[in-house]
């Protein structure tokens, strides 16, 4: 009796496996993003992705209201209140119309510096999935950007700063 047993082992591997394109493609199934425990095995993960990446788009740009939000609440501290060291004399006259700045304390530059380093990571996480160029993925970046910004940006901020011509101090979802 003969108990040697030819299989082909690669037709057992039933596995799926991440495809990962450099060109632009329009892959649904075996889809990875990022990293490969996020592997989309089929259509309803997909739709739950795209949707995820909406998301993100959306509070990156709740994540910057937010952070707009806290510096102007800064600025309008009281002088030389908690947030802030202001000194109370007008600024000298060599300096007279170039915007001053002001020391902020250790706690504000914390929250500060938390929000930004936050904003980074999230931008930087989204090139990374614009770059697996799929094409979905890419879209559903750009409707995240543009939902929040549609819904969270309704006002229009022009610099009051002379030297920027009245410029509008905001540079999306350009990396950061």
């Amino acid at each position: 009796m003969d108990h040697t047993h030819h299989h082909d082992m690669s037709s057992m591997n039933t596995e799926a496996k991440c495809k990962m394109h450099m060109l632009w493609n329009w892959e649904t199934v075996d889809t990875c993003v990022v990293f490969r425990s996020w592997h989309v095995y089929n259509m309803t993960q997909f739709v739950i992705t795209c949707l995820i990446i909406v998301l993100i788009g959306v509070s990156f740009e709740w994540l910057r209201k937010v952070q707009k939000g806290y510096d102007a609440k800064l600025s309008r501290g009281p002088v030389g209140g908690a947030g802030t060291k202001r000194s109370r004399s007008p600024p000298p006259a060599s300096r007279a119309g170039v915007p001053t700045s002001n020391r902020l304390a250790l706690t504000p530059r914390l929250i500060r510096a938390s929000l930004y380093g936050l904003i980074v990571f999230i931008s930087f996480f989204i090139m990374l999935i614009f770059m697996t160029y799929n094409g979905y993925l890419v879209l559903s970046v750009v409707a995240g950007a543009f939902i929040g910004h549609f819904i969270l940006n309704s006002e229009l901020e022009v610099n009051d700063d002379p030297a920027s011509g009245g410029a509008i101090g905001s540079n999306g979802m350009a990396c950061h």
